[in-house]
């Protein structure tokens, strides 16, 4: 089960991403608004349960769990910190942007920290 339902719930939290974005411009009703909101969060949230949870069985699945993770902390980086560069230099910086930054290096380095004591 656990094999099926993470791709289902990454897609479908992708998915509501997507028409996140893609209705920044819309006028919705609130209902509207906030039944995507759930659904979004919804979705992340048992996408981040299944991550959370994930046992490697083997010495190669957790070399692989762990390239995955370094691979996806590195874009996940640069996507905030192309996003801070650019709206630096419209001189509209979203706060969200540096804070969401912060968390992840400081969620990394205290990892570190607590892990190699």
């Amino acid at each position: 089960m656990k094999k099926f339902s993470e791709p289902i719930l990454a897609g479908l939290t992708l998915v509501m991403i997507g028409i996140i974005i893609g209705t920044k411009n819309v006028d919705m009703s609130d209902m509207t608004s906030g039944m995507i909101a759930g659904i979004f969060g919804a979705a992340l949230f048992g996408y981040a349960i299944f991550v959370y949870q994930e046992k490697p069985a083997d010495e190669r699945e957790q070399a692989i769990s762990t390239i995955a993770g370094k691979y996806s902390y590195i874009v996940g980086a640069l996507v905030l910190s192309v996003g801070i560069v650019v709206q630096s230099l419209d001189h509209d910086l979203d706060i969200w942007l540096p804070i969401a930054l912060g968390s992840m290096v400081l969620a990394k380095l205290l990892t570190l920290v607590i892990h190699n004591r």
